[in-house]
């Protein structure tokens, strides 16, 4: 039987043992797991506050003019209104992109650096993890872009050729078809990318590689593998897609009794207080079940990125004899390593001749 330092045994991996190994690892680092992306996501709160705190005054004057204007006949928000409405709501989508993509990246970065040290039976805390995994910030982040950026550039080439042949044949029905053809053929080329390159974000914490070389390095380590890197990070989805899904329930009941959707907010735009009730329903909508939706998004964040540095791990240990360099780090006798020679006597040596 296999040695079991940590949280996986030290042979190749089956899929329920990686099932096990993600939550094994957040029961016994919850803050380790959960703290730098929590502390994240904290700032990123903090910049939508001073955002909101910004366009609060155009946002209020705009709300107290439809108020006021609300029982006028054929009555409308000015220019200016209307582009403050677009600014303000623009720039909450984004900063909530760019939210998103910070708090993965530091759920990646938390998630591997903390695999490292349950694979081999070490509980960490929140400042070690952090410590260990901020060097690796520049390089992931890099990586994750340079992945995106190769994904994106099939999608624009395709685009702009359909374009250009649509104008040159003036709409042709094959020319049509062709296209979507080659879309959904740049659409399966990109998840066959991200598929094969699951291993890319502990390459890079784990091994310390540029984003080049940490791309090279996933892409061979992960040859031959490709069906079940995709069956593994589609259950794990699918496991926290379901807690995710039973929370937007619960939040969506409590905004419909909150807000009173269905009875005391009017739904017809002729309505003398449709424009106010409606502004007062996106209010306490952003309000109250943004900051609570992104909590709970934050509890299924890095069960992903723990899957796939478990797959590294099994990948390397298939592949590459890691589970030996394991056992050692963990100090504990490996099946696999041979024992060491027994002691004997020393043999006698032979006197010079006289």
């Amino acid at each position: 039987m296999a040695p079991k330092p940590g949280v996986i045994p030290l042979r190749p991996l089956n899929v329920g043992e990686i099932v096990n190994a993600i939550y094994a690892t957040i029961r016994y680092n919850f803050l380790a797991v959960y703290g730098p992306p929590m502390l994240t996501g904290l700032g990123c709160l903090a910049l939508l506050g001073i955002f909101g705190a910004i366009e609060w005054s155009p946002m209020h004057a705009f709300w107290v003019d439809a108020r006021a204007n609300a029982d006028v006949p054929g009555w409308h928000p000015s220019d200016a209104e209307l582009t403050d409405t677009v600014i303000a709501f623009g720039g909450l989508f984004l900063l909530c992109l760019l939210s998103s993509f910070a708090v993965y990246i530091a759920a990646n970065l938390s998630s591997v650096a903390t695999l490292r040290h349950a694979v081999v039976g070490r509980r960490v805390g929140l400042r070690q993890a952090a410590s260990e995994s901020l060097p690796s910030l520049w390089r992931l982040l890099g990586a994750l872009l340079l992945v995106q950026l190769l994904c994106a550039i099939p999608f624009v080439v395709v685009v702009g050729l359909i374009v250009v042949f649509a104008v040159a044949t003036n709409g042709a029905p094959v020319v049509v078809l062709l296209g979507v053809i080659a879309y959904f053929a740049a659409g399966a080329g990109m998840i066959y990318v991200q598929v094969r390159l699951v291993p890319l974000s502990a390459t890079v914490v784990l091994e310390g590689k540029r984003p080049v070389e940490a791309i090279k390095r996933a892409w061979r380590l992960n040859e031959g593998a490709w069906w079940r890197s995709l069956g593994v990070t589609l259950l794990v989805w699918l496991m926290g897609a379901v807690f995710q899904f039973l929370v937007n329930q619960v939040l969506s009941i409590f905004y419909v009794g909150a807000v009173g959707l269905g009875g005391n907010v009017p739904t017809d735009p002729s309505s003398p207080t449709y424009v106010r009730d409606q502004m007062i329903s996106v209010m306490v909508l952003y309000a109250v079940t943004l900051p609570v939706g992104l909590l709970f998004s934050l509890l299924t964040l890095p069960l992903i990125p723990m899957a796939h540095g478990l797959l590294y791990i099994d990948r390397r240990i298939r592949r590459e004899s890691l589970d030996i360099q394991l056992a050692e780090e963990a100090g504990i006798p490996f099946a696999g390593s041979a024992p060491p020679p027994p002691a004997g006597p020393a043999e006698p040596v032979d006197s010079p001749a006289e």
